[in-house]
């Protein structure tokens, strides 16, 4: 008899309480609308994890190695730059989250007593340029593959490649 285990209500999962840097988040207002900052426990818990299958092992049962103290949500190239700078200015760890996958445990930070920040590129999921003579566009790194396709076949072009991480 297989012996289900169903996952564990958000309730029982805890993580610990962020850690601050008002410098940092100072700096970070200069040019991020408040939306772009937050330390939500459930923005910082959903970012914790990827899709992998240790991830998924590790959420169904509620533990949570490290959770990132900040989630940011920069909206262009410019804002990535500056959150960069002002991270080693303030010696901040900084955790790229794209679409999640975490195939190579990219989302997870190893411990070093940093506040850990990731950087969500949910909001940078445009197509900016399609070239048709070379068919090479460019894209923004937050970009999943729906929407993406759909902004290709507005322009009569398809990406062409499925990969498992096309959602």
């Amino acid at each position: 008899e297989p012996k289900l285990t169903p996952p564990v209500p958000r309730s029982a999962v805890k993580i610990a309480p962020a850690q601050r840097n008002e410098a940092f988040t100072g700096a970070l207002s200069a040019y991020l609308k408040p939306d772009q900052v937050s330390d939500d426990e459930d923005q910082r818990l959903l970012h914790s994890y990827g899709k992998s299958y240790p991830d998924l092992f590790f959420v169904r049962r509620g533990i949570v190695k490290r959770a990132p103290d900040l989630v940011l949500f920069p909206e262009n190239h410019h804002q990535v730059e500056r959150i960069m700078k002002d991270a080693v200015i303030f010696n901040i760890c900084l955790v790229p989250f794209g679409g999640g996958t975490n195939i190579v445990g990219g989302v997870n930070p190893k411990e070093t007593g940093k506040l850990v920040a990731t950087v969500s590129l949910a909001r940078m999921n445009r197509l900016l340029s399609l070239d048709p003579y070379s068919n090479i566009a460019v894209i923004e790194a937050g970009a999943l593959g729906p929407k993406l396709e759909a902004d290709l076949l507005e322009r009569g072009y398809s990406l062409g490649h499925f990969p498992d991480s096309f959602e």
